[in-house]
C-alpha cells in the first residue's frame, strides 16, 4: 500500500494510525453531529458525523535548521503531501519530494539528524518553484 510506506518512512504523524490523525484533523467546525428522534416511538438514535469536505490535503514540511538559532531564511527542503478522505480517514495518495536551499544550501548536522534528511537528497532535490508545480500536478491527477 502506496500511503502506509509514504507514512512508515517519514514517521508522518508521529507514528500516529491514519484514524488517528483524522480524527485530530476532523475536530472542530469541519464536522458536523446529527442526530434524530423517532417522535412516535421516543427512541433516540445515537449521534451521527456529517462530512463536510470529501478530502483533506495534508502537508508536513521539512525546513532549513540549527541548534539554538533559526537561519535567515528558512527555506522548505522537504515537501511531503497527503491526500485523506474526509469521509473514511484512509490515505488515499502520497506526494513528497526533496526541495535544493537556494540561501542555506549546507545543511547543518542538527537539521540532518532532526529531519532525518540527508545532504545528498536536497543536493538533487528540486527548486520550490518546481516542487510547487509538481505538487499542483499531483492534486489535479488525483481531483483535487
Amino acid at each position: 500500500m502506496e500511503h502506509r510506506k509514504c507514512l512508515e518512512s517519514k514517521k508522518q504523524f508521529r507514528n500516529q494510525s491514519s484514524t488517528e490523525v483524522f480524527r485530530e484533523i476532523t475536530r472542530g467546525p469541519r464536522f458536523f453531529l446529527e442526530s434524530s428522534n423517532d417522535r412516535n416511538t421516543g427512541t433516540i438514535e445515537s449521534p451521527k458525523v456529517r462530512h463536510v469536505f470529501d478530502y483533506f490535503v495534508v502537508i508536513d514540511f521539512e525546513v532549513t535548521c540549527d541548534k539554538g538559532k533559526i537561519p535567515h531564511p528558512q527555506e522548505i527542503i522537504e515537501f511531503p503531501s497527503v491526500i485523506m478522505s474526509g469521509v473514511t480517514g484512509e490515505i488515499e495518495s502520497c506526494f513528497r519530494t526533496y526541495v535544493r536551499p537556494t540561501h542555506n544550501q549546507i545543511l547543518t548536522d542538527f537539521c540532518k539528524d532532526l529531519a532525518g534528511i540527508q545532504q545528498d537528497q536536497v543536493d538533487n532535490g528540486v527548486t520550490l518553484e518546481e516542487a510547487l508545480l509538481m505538487h499542483d500536478e499531483w492534486l489535479e491527477i488525483n481531483g483535487i
